[in-house]
């Protein structure tokens, strides 16, 4: 039986009111160990760069896929704080397209941003993304990286839609600056053919002369801003599995099939960190660290390594790599014991993967 009333009703207790901006971030970090032995330091300087970045008040949710322990109780620790507004905790790995559903299905706010958690904010990427979504009224995907290559793989229709649309609206090819191009290969990972081939690339840049806004007409999965409508139109999107370029296309996709375009920024406003901290960008963090936001405790470089020990592992990569059976041998290895230690299902990727 119930006793006495919920004070709640008698003192009619408000219901929070959320801000325009809502961002979100996932975090999978199974173990500190291996590919993963930086995760909880790229995690806070991650979470570290957003709020530093932000000139106005925004909601922050955290979706963790499945976690190890010590991940779960950085996560809590920050959310107890209030330095998290939201925080999801899975027992599973609900695969990356599996978390965005719930994200995109529950976040209240007029805006939706996303990124995946080791990426780094600078500040201006909120206001210029916002800057091109009244710019280009069917915006519906904007990143805050300049894009170099056809996330639809040669099927996107967001130039051709906007050189057709007319209105003070045009397409033209501009030459990035190297830093740039540079700095994007760095995030992906690139081979030196890449690298070479971005260098020579010159990227499709809307112009509306009307309000004098310009994106480049591309998209990344890594990082992107929706807004709600468009956010709840995409769900439920397909689950191939945990992380495959299958699932990647789901979003910018859906995007074009629902009649809007996928944008970025020229500049780069956003940059991907990837699995460990160090190079050439740790003067950005470093500048992070002096300031007033509590970051944990960033790594500066990885462990010096002894004469011989660098060595050493000089001569066995350059003896694995002469032999293409070896090295297939050693990928083998490699992929069947990250498989077994780490994924909690099979989920075969596509062997031409879209850089991420």
């Amino acid at each position: 039986m119930r006793i006495g009333q919920n004070p709640s009703k008698i003192k009619g207790s408000p219901a929070y009111k959320p801000a325009r901006v809502g961002v979100a971030t996932l975090t999978y970090v199974p173990a500190l160990e291996g590919y993963f032995r930086e995760a909880l330091d790229v995690i806070d300087v991650h979470l570290g760069s957003l709020r530093s970045s932000l000139d106005q008040d925004c909601d922050l949710h955290v979706f963790d896929n499945g976690s190890c322990p010590e991940v779960v109780a950085y996560l809590e620790e920050q959310w107890r704080a209030g330095l998290i507004d939201w925080l999801s905790l899975s027992h599973h790995n609900l695969g990356k397209n599996g978390a965005l559903n719930w994200i995109f299905a529950a976040m209240p706010n007029e805006f939706i941003a996303y990124s995946d958690s080791d990426v780094f904010y600078r500040k201006g990427w909120l206001e210029e993304s916002l800057k091109i979504f009244d710019s280009f009224k069917k915006a519906g995907m904007v990143s805050a990286q300049p894009v170099f290559f056809d996330f639809l793989r040669g099927q996107g229709t967001t130039a051709r839609r906007i050189s057709e649309a007319g209105n003070g609206l045009k397409v033209i090819n501009v030459k990035p600056r190297q830093d740039i191009v540079e700095e994007y290969c760095d995030g992906i990972n690139a081979s030196e053919d890449l690298r070479q081939q971005f260098r020579e690339q010159e990227l499709q840049v809307a112009i509306n002369e009307l309000t004098g806004g310009r994106a480049v007409t591309s998209a990344t999965d890594m990082q992107f801003m929706l807004r709600k409508e468009v956010a709840r139109g995409l769900v439920p999107m397909p689950i191939a599995g945990a992380l495959t370029a299958k699932d990647a296309i789901e979003i910018p996709r859906g995007i074009e099939d629902l009649g809007y375009w996928i944008l970025s920024t020229e500049e780069p406003l956003v940059w991907h960190m990837g699995n460990s901290i160090a190079g050439q960008h740790i003067t950005e963090i470093d500048q992070l660290k002096d300031g007033s936001l509590p970051i944990r405790s960033a790594k500066p470089s990885p462990e010096k390594e002894t004469g011989f020990k660098r060595k050493f592992k000089s001569l066995l990569g350059a003896s694995i790599r002469r032999s293409p059976y070896i090295a297939r041998t050693f990928e083998r290895i490699y992929g069947g014991l990250f498989s077994l230690l780490y994924e909690e299902q099979d989920s075969p990727e596509s062997q031409d993967e879209l850089p991420q």
